[in-house]
């Protein structure tokens, strides 16, 4: 039986890192995170990170673009 997808916002924080802990062997996960060294705090503390699909997102990037082209 195929695994349910789920996406995980922000999974480096106090909660986003305890919800991964206990979805982590259950789901196949999208993980998006701003911060690669605490995807990697992430990984090096519960593993399996690399079982998942990661995207890295941060929405001051998208801000700056806007700004850097509306002028």
């Amino acid at each position: 039986m195929k695994k349910k997808t789920i996406a995980l916002t922000a999974p480096t924080g106090m909660l986003g890192s305890m919800v991964y802990a206990v979805m982590k062997e259950k789901y196949d996960l999208v993980l998006i995170y701003r911060n690669k060294e605490k995807l990697d705090l992430l990984n090096k503390t519960y593993g399996g990170v690399k079982n998942h699909k990661i995207i890295q997102f941060d929405l001051l990037d998208l801000y700056k673009d806007y700004i850097s082209t509306s002028q």
